[in-house]
Parts: structure tokens; C-alpha cells; sequence
């Protein structure tokens, strides 16, 4: 008589590994080694996203890039500057650095 195989059974002989087993260890290799395409794919979309809301800040006024605290320059730098940075990112910092050159320096 043969014994089956249950891993459940708590003095069961070891089950040898089934094929599923092995095809679902090859699908999870194949599921980690996506998941840095999948990030670097994500960047790369919200990277063109942004670029595509920081050019619809050339079509604004003066005034109205004033209120936001941002010049065209600024916007321009931004754009056509680096191409590995994301331009949302480098426009935040364009915009602190004129905000910290306009800010009056505090009395002691």
C-alpha cells in the first residue's frame, strides 16, 4: 500500500514539488523583476505629466505668474534645463532660491 502525499498530515513523508509549484516560483521571479520596470515607467509618466502642466504656465500673464511667486525665466529654466530632472522639481526650487533673494533680511 502506497502512502499519499499531505502536507497537512503532521507525519507525512516530504511531498516532492509539483509543477504548479515550480511555475508559480518562476511567475514570482518574473513579478520582481518587473516591479523596477513598473517604477521606472511610473516616473517617467508623471515626469511627462508635469512637464506637460509646467508648459501651460507659459501661457499665463506676468501678474499672474506673479501671485504665484514664479517668473517666465523661471519657468523656461525649468523646462528646457536639465532633462533628468523632473521640471515640477526644479521649478519648486527655482522659486524658493528668487523667494529667498526677495525676502529682506531680518532685523536682530
Amino acid at each position: 500500500m502506497s502512502q499519499t502525499c499531505d502536507p497537512r498530515a503532521p507525519a507525512a513523508p516530504p511531498c516532492p514539488p509539483s509543477r504548479g509549484s515550480a511555475l508559480q516560483a518562476g511567475r514570482g521571479a518574473l513579478v520582481a523583476g518587473a516591479a523596477p520596470v513598473a517604477g521606472l515607467i511610473a516616473t517617467l509618466w508623471r515626469r511627462y505629466r508635469n512637464r506637460r502642466q509646467i508648459t501651460r504656465l507659459l501661457d499665463m500673464d506676468e501678474r499672474m505668474l506673479r501671485d504665484l511667486g514664479i517668473e517666465r525665466a523661471d519657468v523656461q529654466a525649468a523646462l528646457y534645463g536639465d532633462h533628468g530632472l523632473d521640471p515640477s522639481v526644479k521649478l519648486s526650487l527655482l522659486r524658493n532660491r528668487s523667494a529667498n533673494r526677495a525676502r529682506p533680511a531680518r532685523r536682530p
